[in-house]
């Protein structure tokens, strides 16, 4: 019995092992000399995103001048990049302009809004965020003057 208890404990531990290596999120290619997450290239995340409103919002106590967060591309769309930050449960998911959308959305909206058009800024500017962007953001709308209930609008803004 005690043999079989041993070889019992060794597989245990041999499993746990195995669950334990495969399981590491951070690992080092020593192939490439990289430090990879699951796979995946680890790499500082850029200051410019570090400066981002609302990256600031999620993570106050992060400087952007001395930050060591790093982050890793785990997925990556004709749109849109997602990454996933090392030793935190956070995930940043970056959207790209869809170059088709803005050739369907050629006007500049609040250079050319007309009196048909009055309600929609009405209801961005119900919103204290959306209100904010009206002043500083980029709107584009389709050629045509927009009535009814439903509006379509691409806003533009500039990462600070």
């Amino acid at each position: 019995p005690k043999a079989a208890d041993a070889a019992l404990a060794e597989e245990d531990f041999a499993q746990w092992l195995t669950a334990s290596v495969d399981s590491a999120p951070i690992e080092v290619n020593v192939n490439t000399g990289q430090l990879q997450f699951r796979q995946h290239t680890v790499t500082p995340v850029p200051p410019q995103v570090l400066a981002l409103p609302e990256f600031r919002e999620v993570f106050p106590g992060i400087n952007a001048d001395d930050a060591g967060l790093m982050w890793a591309l785990v997925e990556k769309a004709p749109h849109r990049e997602r990454y996933r930050f090392a030793g935190l449960c956070y995930e940043f998911r970056l959207w790209k302009v869809d170059e088709s959308t803005q050739r369907e959305l050629p006007r500049n909206f609040k250079k050319t809004i007309g009196e048909v058009e009055q309600w929609i800024k009405t209801a961005v500017c119900s919103i204290p965020q959306l209100c904010e962007l009206w002043t500083s953001g980029r709107w584009r709308a389709p050629e045509e003057p927009q009535s009814g209930d439903v509006a379509r609008l691409l806003l533009f803004t500039d990462a600070k």
